[in-house]
């Protein structure tokens, strides 16, 4: 099996996530790591599933360069045995936000963490800075993979990501029993 960990940055990389990277290749000697850094996000994640790709991984690992997290998670989503599953972490700010969204029964997106379920359970999307995709599935959704939407709809690129997946009938996923931090002035 062969795992693409694909950490975007903007300019530098957090000592926790270096040492996060570091216990998952000694994890898993299978897996190989690709930076980008760059600006522009959604660029920066189109070229990392290209390389995927082209590169015949099984696995693409997002990993943001503010997050923190066991190497066991790895194993936990891989376990999920699903397209496309993540990790529940926050914003990097107070009152604490979560990266996940549901929908409400208007179709609203709601940012909650209030009470999670204890067992695997769909959303409507995640963050990408701790996401598992498996590579094959790239092929069912459509180009641009990432990209801002609407402002008024909350959607960052990896909302995006996710909406498009969801339109190309692959579910989102969340292991709610791992424990990712996003790395700011405290851990969020």
């Amino acid at each position: 099996m062969k795992i693409l960990l694909g950490v975007i940055c903007l300019e530098n990389i957090r000592a926790k996530t270096v040492a996060t990277l570091a216990s998952i290749m000694k994890a898993y000697p299978e897996t190989n790591l690709m930076i980008k850094q760059g600006c522009y996000l959604h660029k920066s994640r189109e070229e990392v599933c290209l390389a995927a790709i082209t590169g015949g991984y099984d696995y693409l690992f997002f990993i943001d360069a503010d997050m923190c997290f066991s190497s066991q998670v790895l194993q936990r989503l891989l376990d999920a045995n699903k397209d496309i599953v993540g990790a529940h972490y926050n914003m990097r700010h107070l009152p604490l936000v979560s990266t996940m969204k549901m929908q409400d029964t208007n179709g609203n997106l709601i940012a909650t963490s209030n009470i999670l379920p204890k067992e695997l359970f769909k959303v409507y999307a995640l963050g990408t800075g701790c996401m598992l995709i498996r590579v094959s599935c790239l092929n069912k959704i459509p180009r641009p993979w990432f990209w801002y939407g609407e402002k008024d709809k909350q959607e960052g690129e990896d909302v995006y990501f996710c909406r498009v997946a969801k339109e190309a009938g692959i579910e989102i996923w969340c292991e709610p029993n791992i424990e990712a931090n996003h790395i700011g002035e405290a851990l969020y």
